[in-house]
Parts: C-alpha cells; structure tokens; sequence
C-alpha cells in the first residue's frame, strides 16, 4: 500500500535528519567535486563494455581478457558520460568478466555501460602471447600447461581462501574458516555449440569459545554444474545444477532447460529438483517446472524494451508449495531506464483456504531512473519481495545494515558536478525485514580522482528512526593503486544509536578496515583484507584472505 500522509512526514523528519548527521560528509563531497578532474587516458584507449547481469553483490561484462581486462582492475560504470559507479573486477575468462559491487544501494541495469583502461601483460620472452592478450600455443612440442589447458577451450580458476572471525570482548568465540573452490568454464574448440561448467566450493569450519566448546565441521557445496548445447538462436539444451537466467525468481535447481530462440523471440521450458536449502546437496523433497517467453525489440545491437512472462510450479510430497506467474519488463532510453519484477502466485487447494484469494501478489519489484538534465537525475523504487538469496564472501557493517533494510520504497537525487564524481541523496521507507518499519535518509558519494595513483574516494552517511530507536551509520574510504598491479583501501566507520522507546538497547559500533589486492602474475591474484570493530557489546577482528589462480 502506498505511504500514508505521515510516513511522508516521518520521511521528511528523517531527511532533515540525515542532512544533520551527514554535515561532515557533504563537506568532504565538496572538496570530492571540486577536485574531481575527469580521468586522463592511458596509453591504448578506452575500453567499454556493457552489463549483462545483476544481482546484489556482483556484475557481469561481455568483455573479458582479450579487450584487456584482468583481476584487481577497477572499472567505471558511466551513464550519458557521467560516473554512475565503481566496480572491482574479480574474475575475468577470455569474454566475460565478473565485478564486486561497492555500493549495493546504486541502481545498476543490464546494458549500463562500463569504461575501462585495456591493460595487457607484457610477453615474457619467448611465450608466445598475443598482443592482444589471448594466449596462444606456448609449447610447440604439446607439453602440458596453461597454453596446453586453452588450445582445449578451457577457462577457469582456483582460489584458497580463508575467513576468520576472532572475539575480543570475552563474552562470544573465534571464528575460522579456510576454503577451497574450482570454477571451470569450458568449450571445446571442435564443438563451439557444446560448452560445460562447473563452481564447487568446499569448506572446513571450526567454533571455539571462552567455555573450550570446540567444534568443527566441513560442507561442500556445488552451485553451478551443467553442460549446454546450442547458441543464441535456435534450438540450447542445459542439462545439471544451472541458474535459471530467464525467470530470476527461480534460483539454483538440478535439471533440464530446453530453448528456442527466433530473432527478438525467445521460448524455454524446465523442469528440475531444488537442492537442500542447508548444504546445497542433491534432494528430492522439492520438485518444480515451468515455461517462461521473452521478446526483445532487436535481436542485435542496443536494446531498449525488453518483456519476460512464464509460469513456475513447486511441490513438496505431491502437494502444491507454490504456483505463481511471473512477469518480467526492462527499459532503456536515453534518459530514462526502469525495470519491474511482478510475482503472481496462483492459490489452489490448501494455499486458497489460506490465502483467501486465488490470486495473491507476493513479489513486486519496480527501480526506474530519470535525467532530469546531463548532470541531474532522479530515481526511485519499490520491493516487496519476501526472500532475497544473497551470498556473500565478507559481510561487513554496511552489507547488514543494507541487507536489513530492503523491503520497501526509495526515492533519491544524484547530482554529477564532473564526469568523475558523483553525488546521491536516498530517502527510504523499510517495511517488514528484520529492520522492522523505519525511515532512512542517505547521502553517497564517490569520485575518481586520478594522478599517478589513480584515488578513489567514496563517503556515505546514513540517518534512520525505527520504533525502537534512531541513530547514523558513516563510513569514510580511499582507495590508492599501488603501481598497476596492487590497489589499497582502507575504509573507518562509525554507527550510533540512541535509544527512542522503553527497553530499546542502543548500540554503538566503530569500524576500520584495509584492503589489499594484488596482481602478482597475469594468472596469479592475491587478497588481505582485516578489519577490526568495537562497540558496546561488540569487539571482534575479521580476516578475509584468497589466493586465486587463473587458468
């Protein structure tokens, strides 16, 4: 239901709020603008490239290796020339890469374009690599390796990571966690319609505390494991563990895809067994189908109107889980872009006797943007989808603060005083989460501000008010790249509560975090990143370490 008249007034209490508490912040974003030089291009040009995926903790390029992204780089996201935001590549196969998002609460859209500096390894001798970077045979005689592992159309990596989660207040237990994952993507250069994939991720998990209960246990998970058949028109065929691409409600599930697509029109039908929701292992509880069509308004090149509908069907032990419709609509125009998500679930049997209705509308998810001028836009949106899977690496501060309070309606202001710089206002209006009914008013802002180190600075400050209490969450980061290959960030927050109602506990927390990642090789990509937090009840440091290499 729409805000009332109060909540817009409570919305309104919240901004004034948060310009209050964000006083310091909208300093340090002046000084941001003022400075903020547009970014000098290196030698080799710009490099662009275009999203392909979102979801709320990675972006996916159609461009990879040989338009010269590689791990560690950052890259810009930049609409009508105008910095949108920054991302971090974190995985890279010779067409397609993988971001880390810095600000989960900016509005990216598949199509949204991203610039770039093309930064190709220089040959050691005698390697035989390519200009251009794709790598071509380096053992004439057929001897093993990494040009041995490419001629086969083979593309991976394999990384060890390790998180550790240590207590200092005395009152909870440490934390430690090492871990091993393989990603493999493959594509035999005799069969280009025929290509595999794998994501494995083991781990080992072991909990002490004050008391000496020790414990440990190990889990491995498979969250991608198929092998698929057929190009971007005419018949495909997926077979394994997949993400359904099409109809983004779905999820992970084991089974068969089959699809046509016949210039803007695309038609699929699947069928498969959800895996158990605990250790991602293969069960039979949960059984699903479904069908889904999409038209898009040109087949190549840019597209502007984009249209998904299907149908998806869930069952527990022969009886209905859930039925619903989906319907899915993208925009991109010159000046504006929306995107909506509507879930309709379909009540039969059981779920009418307790729904009421045959029809409910569980899931609806609306974001849309506006340019008002070339340095002024305004965007808004509403989500009132009950679960959202987020997987997550490294939680920190922020991501739970934000995590916590994504159901409901956000509308904001961004301002662009120069190609690299980029300012936003956020009101928001929580309902339901864990966050409960709240309001929130945010200031973001980030620049890249060039030189031999390439800075980058970003500044958030966040005022909210819920039923219990109001308080601020601030953070401050500057980023440096340590010659081409490392880049530092050190990050210092802070969030403050006082208490608004009887009972309520007020909690304050301080934070500070570096971050370190470094390019040693070009198959070589290495991670440090510690972060230490104190508050009331709270003080704990966090490791988060990943050694990765690229094959």
């Amino acid at each position: 239901m729409p805000p009332s008249g109060a909540a817009l007034i409570a919305a309104a209490r919240g901004a004034a709020s948060g310009v209050r508490w964000a006083r310091t912040a909208l300093a340090a974003a002046a000084i941001i603008a003022a400075l903020a030089p547009a970014p000098e291009a290196k030698a080799g040009g710009e490099g662009t490239a275009k999203i392909t995926y979102v979801t709320s903790s990675t972006v996916y390029l159609d461009a990879g290796a040989k338009a010269g992204l590689m791990e560690g780089e950052r890259v810009d996201v930049v609409r009508d020339d105008g910095l949108v935001d920054i991302l971090q590549v974190t995985a890279v196969s010779s067409s397609r890469a993988a971001c880390k998002r810095a600000d989960a609460s900016v509005d990216l859209v598949v199509g949204d374009r991203v610039t770039f500096h093309p930064r190709f390894p220089e040959p050691a001798a005698g390697s035989g690599a390519a200009a251009d970077g794709t790598a071509v045979a380096a053992e004439a005689d057929g001897s093993s390796g990494p040009g041995w592992i490419h001629r086969q159309g083979i593309r991976g990596r394999v990384g060890i990571r390790y998180l550790g989660i240590f207590d200092g207040s005395g009152f909870g237990g440490d934390y430690s966690q090492p871990a091993l994952d393989l990603r493999l993507d493959g594509r035999p250069p005799d069969h280009p319609k025929l290509r595999y994939s794998a994501d494995v991720r083991t781990r080992r998990t072991y909990r002490s505390n004050a008391s000496g209960d020790n414990s440990s246990e190990g889990l491995t998970r498979v969250y991608r494991l198929f092998t698929e058949y057929g190009g971007e028109s005419g018949f495909r065929a997926i077979v394994g563990r997949q993400f359904a691409t099409e109809l983004t409600s779905i999820g992970v599930y084991d089974g068969a895809t089959l699809e046509y697509g016949l210039g803007r029109w695309r038609a699929g039908a699947f069928a498969g067994l959800q895996p158990d929701a605990i250790d991602f292992g293969f069960s039979t509880d949960l059984r699903e189908h479904g069908a889904y069509i999409s038209w898009r308004d040109s087949p190549t090149g840019r597209v502007r109107w984009a249209f998904t509908g299907g149908f998806v069907g869930s069952y527990q032990d022969g009886e209905i889980n859930r039925e619903s419709a989906v319907l899915q609509a993208r925009f991109i125009g010159d000046r504006a872009f929306a995107y909506a998500i509507q879930e309709v679930d379909i009540n039969r049997g059981w779920r009418m006797e307790a729904e009421g209705t045959s029809l409910s509308a569980t899931g609806t998810f609306v974001s849309g943007r506006y340019r008002l001028t070339e340095k002024v836009a305004v965007d808004g949106g509403f989500d009132s989808r009950r679960n959202v899977r987020v997987y997550r690496d490294r939680i920190t501060p922020e991501t739970e603060f934000d995590d916590s309070a994504r159901r409901g309606y956000w509308s904001g202001v961004e301002l662009r005083p120069a190609r690299a710089a980029r300012l936003a206002v956020t009101l928001r209006l929580t309902e339901g989460g864990s966050s409960g009914d709240a309001e929130s008013a945010t200031l973001n802002a980030n620049a890249r501000l060039g030189g031999p180190l390439r800075n980058t600075v970003s500044v958030r400050s966040t005022a909210y008010r819920n039923d219990l209490v109001e308080g601020g969450l601030h953070s401050f980061s500057l980023g440096s790249d340590l010659g081409w290959r490392a880049h530092l960030t050190g990050t210092a927050g802070l969030r403050k509560e006082t208490a608004s109602a009887i009972g309520a506990r007020p909690a304050d927390l301080r934070w500070y975090s570096a971050d370190l990642d470094c390019r040693i090789t070009q198959a070589w990509l290495l991670l440090v990143s510690v972060e230490t937090s104190e508050g009331d009840v709270e003080k704990s440091t966090q490791v988060y370490s990943s050694a990765v290499y690229r094959f």
